[in-house]
């Protein structure tokens, strides 16, 4: 059975076939809109206006809505967590809908893991690790039905396996919060195996898949070759995306690969210009940082510092770990 706010066109992604009934209620345009967002196409939020006035019984359009404006927070302008709040007060409203409906019980799993998981991401990124933990606690109870009701699905896969390579990885203070919780632990290991599943298999969240294994294997594992093969493949599905070409310059230079960081650099400055791509503000102060970087690298002191002191008076829309390593490869420079 069929939702019965939906206007959905079922996903022919090879992965999706194994989500039904939930592969049918996710309505067309959302996926799109997700799709156009990793193009950075310039048409993404006018597309999703229309599909979330085209589908205002949905929760889906509303979470790719808070998922959209989180990632263009993070790489293109900063926005008010205000707005990402909205968003995901309105996905919450729609769900409580959905539980007085006809609507299929995996449909309904899916959307309140979904919304716990961005939930709690939006609520560590805000510092609120209590909070983050207690939502997390709530996604995992969803994820179980999940794996139960539809085991081939790659959601499903992606979903836990974020869940158990993250619940691994927490400091000890998270550590703390999740014992009082009682918060089950993760394992790393099938966490990763997981996610590697969920990103070989083109569906809804493949690509969300394989960027969280790049962002895993660079800042967690240290494990570049590994990196860098999930980059590649990031850059095969989208190479239009300059964040996606930032991600292979960053990996470079934490390898101290310094040939290949500069064939990076010069492959993102060339496309921009010959592409006239979408300019994500944030993706070009962090690739001017990591240019710098590699000069500092190589010895080429003055020429570094003249690009960290120029980010420095653009105006303030950097993150603030990005302002605190620029002053620190000037102390040091210096």
């Amino acid at each position: 059975m069929v939702a019965p706010w939906t206007t959905a066109a079922a996903s022919h992604d090879p992965g999706d076939a194994f989500c039904r009934p939930i592969n049918n209620d996710i309505p067309a345009c959302a996926r799109e809109a997700l799709d156009l967002f990793y193009r950075e196409s310039p048409d993404t939020f006018k597309f999703l206006t229309t599909c979330i006035e085209q589908n205002p019984d949905s929760p889906f359009p509303y979470f790719a809505a808070a998922l959209i404006w989180f990632r263009y927070s993070e790489y293109h302008h900063r926005v008010p967590w205000s707005k990402i709040e909205m968003w995901l007060n309105r996905m919450a409203e729609r769900i409580e809908t959905m539980k007085s409906s006809t609507t299929p019980p995996e449909t309904l799993a899916f959307a309140r893991a979904g919304y716990y998981g961005l939930r709690s991401l939006y609520e560590a990124t805000m510092g609120k690790n209590y909070r983050a933990a207690r939502q997390g606690k709530a996604m995992l109870k969803h994820i179980r039905y999940l794996e139960q009701a539809l085991p081939d699905c790659p959601w499903s896969w992606y979903l836990r396996g974020s869940y158990e390579y993250f619940a691994a990885s927490i400091p000890r203070i998270l550590k703390i919060l999740s014992f009082i919780l009682r918060l089950p632990g993760g394992n790393r290991q099938r966490g990763l195996a997981l996610l590697e599943a969920a990103a070989q298999v083109p569906s809804l969240v493949q690509i969300e898949a394989i960027r969280t294994l790049v962002y895993i294997y660079l800042f967690f594992e240290h494990d570049y070759p590994a990196a860098r093969s999930w980059s590649r493949r990031l850059l095969s599905l989208y190479p239009e995306n300059l964040t996606h070409r930032m991600f292979a310059l960053r990996i470079a230079l934490h390898a101290r690969d310094w040939s290949e960081a500069d064939r990076h650099w010069r492959q993102w400055v060339v496309y921009a210009i010959t592409n006239m791509a979408p300019f994500p503000e944030r993706t070009a102060m962090e690739t001017r940082f990591w240019r710098a970087r590699w000069w500092a690298h190589l010895g080429y002191d003055s020429v570094a510092e003249s690009i960290l002191n120029h980010l420095l008076v653009l105006p303030d829309d950097r993150p603030d770990w990005l302002n605190a390593w620029i002053r620190m490869t000037l102390a040091q420079i210096y």
